[in-house]
């Protein structure tokens, strides 16, 4: 499965490419893959540390994987698939701990930033 990330004020670059996307935000995207208001706001106000959410959000997955399989099943079934978020590129963000918990399910290859 190839595995690539994307801000989505860049899906521009996406448009006329044949990688399915994800809007994995919690304000407009799969809420399966969403993090929690409480852990984003968290993180950007300083009160918890990037580890503290890594945490909370790898919990997260692991809760709805164990709880939704079918939408986990169908996910790895694309042969690639972009994750998309507000997060600049470089920057923490959830959709690496996305990517990261996918290897955990299947075999993975991250193809880099769109």
């Amino acid at each position: 499965m190839q595995v690539y990330t994307f801000q989505l004020t860049k899906l521009e670059n996406l448009i006329f490419s044949d990688i399915p996307y994800l809007d994995t935000t919690v304000k407009s995207g799969y809420w399966q893959l969403a993090p929690s208001w409480e852990i984003v706001m968290g993180v950007k106000s300083g009160k918890i540390t990037e580890a503290e959410y890594t945490e909370q959000y790898w919990a997260m997955l692991e809760w709805r994987y164990e709880t939704y399989p079918e939408f986990f099943e169908w996910l790895i079934t694309h042969e690639k698939i972009a994750f998309g978020c507000y997060c600049p590129a470089g920057k923490f963000c959830h959709r690496h701990i996305i990517t990261k918990f996918l290897s955990h399910i299947t075999d993975i290859d991250y193809c880099g930033e769109l």
